[in-house]
């Protein structure tokens, strides 16, 4: 990929609701965060992204212990009507920055993506 391509990049980011639960049924409040990476254009077998998310407990009774960020590479082949998908993980991430109940907090980390 050309400098000139990846070197012109935009951020991007996401606004998330979580409904969270106890027993599948017990509702403990919502948890919302807006994600937010440094840039949308990577190199899938070399590259790092820097990740933000903004987290807003404040309507939930749980703690957030831990965010984890997966990155998902999807293929799909199309031909002759016949359709396949195949994903992988391009890369996977465990932020363990705790934000307790009735708080807002930022996490932030690198998610690497390896050669493989």
């Amino acid at each position: 990929m050309p400098v000139s391509q990846w070197s012109h990049r935009n951020p991007v980011s996401v606004n998330r609701s979580f409904n969270v639960t106890c027993c599948c049924c017990i509702s403990k409040g919502v948890v919302n965060a807006m994600i937010s990476m440094d840039r949308t254009c990577i190199a899938i077998d070399r590259d790092w992204l820097q990740l933000f998310a903004d987290i807003d407990n404040t309507n939930c009774s749980e703690p957030v212990e831990s965010v984890e960020v997966c990155l998902r590479h999807t293929i799909k082949y199309k031909a002759g009507g016949y359709t396949e998908a195949h994903t992988m993980i391009a890369g996977r991430q465990l932020l363990g920055t705790p934000i307790p109940p009735g708080q807002k907090g930022l996490v932030n980390g690198v998610i690497n993506l390896p050669r493989n």
